[in-house]
């Protein structure tokens, strides 16, 4: 099973995959490490965002999604929360 780990942080999604066989998790080196979202203002954007995130898992054969949303603390606590990112993720589960 291929289980994909995304942190949310600024305007892009930090990728990791792991593989688990056996229950034993092993890291699965990718060259995508980053997926970016430009100006989530612009819808056209969040969409080619959306298309760019389907076409990875589905490109790695991704069985699980695993979302950690951006920190609390910091420049953004208290402030906007990354509500286009996760609309985008789970739109994405209906396109599927």
């Amino acid at each position: 099973m291929s289980i994909c780990g995304i942190e949310i942080k600024g305007s892009e999604a930090i990728i990791a995959v792991v593989s688990l066989d056996n229950q034993a998790l092993t890291h699965v080196a990718l060259a995508t490490k980053k997926i970016a979202l430009e100006d989530d203002d612009e819808a056209a954007n969040v969409k080619t965002f959306a298309a760019q995130v389907k076409a990875f898992v589905q490109e790695h054969a991704i069985e699980r999604i695993a979302i950690k949303k951006r920190s609390k603390k910091g420049e953004f606590a208290g402030g906007r929360p990354p509500s286009r990112l996760k609309v985008c993720f789970s739109c994405w589960k209906g396109l599927r």
